[in-house]
């Protein structure tokens, strides 16, 4: 698979054919709506994936050639810039609809909603890097001009997503959401890393897609946990004062939760690190806005962990 660009394409689009079956028979009362908004924004960015894979390999072919899939075949065919710009346009779209990153994250909030926890959590700490992967195996090495040409809109969409993911975090009183738009925050900073340029910001992005995927798959354990204590309910007014009937969740949780926001001597620490000496090393300025995702991070965090763990259940409703 790693080989070959139709491989890529083939299970890049069947990943998708099991998420649709389990939301849309084990998900919520409104799991059809969930399911059809999930099905129409990666069905979209699947074609268009498809197209510029096929256009790639024939345009990449030379006259009276075979043409071949192969990233190495294709990489040794390089081709024109302006044949690039629109290919790269057609990838990115796909793949930003898959991590997902503002502004193509729409299906999101309902999938994450709807969907069972346990999909949930197989989605956003596996699924979600394929496209971000994508960028990486693909973009890069076989796009490099059109890479350089929308560094700045891919930063651009980086920062943004940062910036939104983590002031909905914060916003939000449902757990799972908390985790999801944390997410769009997560992955905004592996998008940094990768269109920085830099060899550091590259390898802080491949470290950050393995950190995510390693907090946001106990973090949705726990919201799991939570919810069964809390009657079913996951509204973080909830799933007050956990500390006192369930010192161990507690302690993982918060063990779980300075991971996330990156505290110093955790992976996330390292990770992110890389990726802003890479961002600062080219595009200086994203770099220090990005930064400000960092501190947002810890914001809703430790809110989340302040209203489900020590702070009384009901308290910040003021019925404690």
């Amino acid at each position: 698979m790693a080989q070959d660009l139709a491989l890529f394409v083939v299970f890049f689009d069947l990943m998708l054919v099991p998420f649709y079956f389990l939301v849309g028979m084990w998900g919520g009362e409104d799991r059809i709506y969930a399911t059809t908004k999930l099905v129409i924004y990666t069905l979209v960015g699947s074609l268009l994936m498809l197209a510029a894979a096929v256009a790639l390999g024939v345009m990449a072919t030379p006259e009276g050639g075979h043409i071949s899939f192969s990233f190495a075949t294709l990489a040794q065919h390089p081709l024109g810039s302006g044949s690039q710009y629109w290919l790269f346009l057609l990838f990115a779209f796909a793949f930003l609809v898959k991590a997902p990153a503002f502004p193509l994250h729409g299906w999101m909030p309902d999938a994450y909603r709807e969907a069972p926890l346990p999909v949930i959590l197989v989605f956003s700490a596996v699924v979600s890097k394929v496209g971000v992967y994508g960028f990486l195996r693909i973009v890069l090495p076989l796009l490099p001009q059109a890479s350089v040409h929308f560094q700045d809109l891919m930063l651009a969409i980086a920062v943004v997503s940062i910036l939104y993911g983590s002031v909905l975090a914060f916003s939000q009183d449902e757990a799972r959401l908390i985790v999801g738009y944390s997410s769009i925050a997560q992955l905004g900073f592996i998008l940094l890393g990768i269109f920085s340029l830099d060899a550091k910001g590259g390898q802080g992005a491949v470290l950050q897609m393995v950190n995510h995927g390693l907090v946001v798959a106990p973090l949705f354990l726990i919201i799991g946990y939570l919810a069964v204590r809390a009657q079913g309910r996951e509204s973080i007014d909830w799933m007050g004062g956990m500390a006192y009937r369930a010192p161990v969740l507690a302690a993982v949780f918060l063990i779980v939760s300075l991971a996330t926001l990156a505290m110093p001597g955790s992976s996330n620490f390292v990770g992110e690190l890389y990726i802003l000496f890479g961002t600062f090393q080219t595009k200086i300025v994203y770099g220090l806005v990005a930064s400000v995702g960092v501190v947002f991070a810890a914001v809703y965090m430790i809110r989340f962990y302040q209203r489900t763990m020590p702070q009384p259940a009901g308290a910040a409703r003021g019925v404690a």
